[in-house]
Protein backbone atom coordinates (compact mmCIF):
# COMPACT_ATOMS: atom_id res chain seq x y z
CA UNK A 1 0.00 0.00 0.00
CA UNK A 2 1.43 3.67 -1.21
CA UNK A 3 0.00 6.62 0.69
CA UNK A 4 1.41 9.08 -1.40
CA UNK A 5 1.82 11.25 0.99
CA UNK A 6 3.34 14.91 -0.62
CA UNK A 7 3.84 17.91 1.01
CA UNK A 8 1.97 19.73 -1.85
CA UNK A 9 -1.51 17.81 -0.73
CA UNK A 10 -3.85 20.25 1.34
CA UNK A 11 -4.46 17.40 3.26
CA UNK A 12 -3.01 13.79 3.61
CA UNK A 13 -3.34 10.68 5.88
CA UNK A 14 0.79 10.58 7.45
CA UNK A 15 1.08 8.01 10.12
CA UNK A 16 -1.54 5.54 11.77
CA UNK A 17 -1.74 2.32 13.88
CA UNK A 18 -2.11 -0.90 12.50
CA UNK A 19 -3.79 -3.69 14.17
CA UNK A 20 -1.27 -7.12 13.32
CA UNK A 21 2.37 -7.47 11.67
CA UNK A 22 3.56 -5.04 9.09
CA UNK A 23 6.32 -3.98 7.67
CA UNK A 24 6.98 0.26 6.61
CA UNK A 25 8.90 2.75 5.49
CA UNK A 26 8.46 6.06 6.87
CA UNK A 27 10.16 9.18 5.43
CA UNK A 28 12.25 11.01 7.47
CA UNK A 29 11.89 14.42 6.59
CA UNK A 30 7.80 14.32 7.26
CA UNK A 31 7.58 11.25 9.35
CA UNK A 32 4.94 9.59 7.23
CA UNK A 33 5.24 6.56 6.18
CA UNK A 34 5.91 5.76 2.67
CA UNK A 35 4.77 1.99 2.02
CA UNK A 36 3.37 -0.63 3.93
CA UNK A 37 3.47 -4.01 3.65
CA UNK A 38 1.22 -6.72 5.78
CA UNK A 39 2.43 -9.75 6.59
CA UNK A 40 0.04 -12.83 5.92
CA UNK A 41 0.61 -16.14 6.65
CA UNK A 42 -1.11 -18.21 4.44
CA UNK A 43 -2.43 -17.82 0.81
CA UNK A 44 -5.83 -15.83 1.85
CA UNK A 45 -8.35 -14.07 -1.06
CA UNK A 46 -8.40 -11.10 1.93
CA UNK A 47 -7.57 -9.77 4.94
CA UNK A 48 -8.62 -7.37 7.70
CA UNK A 49 -6.60 -5.16 9.28
CA UNK A 50 -7.60 -2.50 11.96
CA UNK A 51 -6.55 1.27 11.10
CA UNK A 52 -6.13 3.40 14.11
CA UNK A 53 -5.13 6.87 15.31
CA UNK A 54 -4.82 8.39 12.30
CA UNK A 55 -2.13 11.59 12.15
CA UNK A 56 -3.80 13.84 9.55
CA UNK A 57 -1.65 16.86 8.39
CA UNK A 58 -3.74 20.12 7.20
CA UNK A 59 -1.53 22.52 5.12
CA UNK A 60 -2.14 26.67 5.51
CA UNK A 61 -2.89 28.89 5.47
CA UNK A 62 -5.18 28.86 8.18
CA UNK A 63 -7.15 31.66 9.20
CA UNK A 64 -8.75 31.94 12.81
CA UNK A 65 -10.87 34.25 14.02
CA UNK A 66 -11.00 35.08 17.27
CA UNK A 67 -13.24 37.12 19.32
CA UNK A 68 -11.83 39.21 22.18
CA UNK A 69 -14.03 40.61 24.86
CA UNK A 70 -14.01 44.45 25.42
CA UNK A 71 -13.11 44.38 28.76
CA UNK A 72 -9.45 42.19 27.60
CA UNK A 73 -9.24 44.62 24.45
CA UNK A 74 -8.97 47.80 25.97
CA UNK A 75 -6.98 46.95 29.64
Amino acid sequence: MNLRASLSQAKSLNIFEISGTYEAKIDPKTGAFVWIQVMVGQPTPSITWQLSNPRVSIRSPWVFNVAIPRSLANP
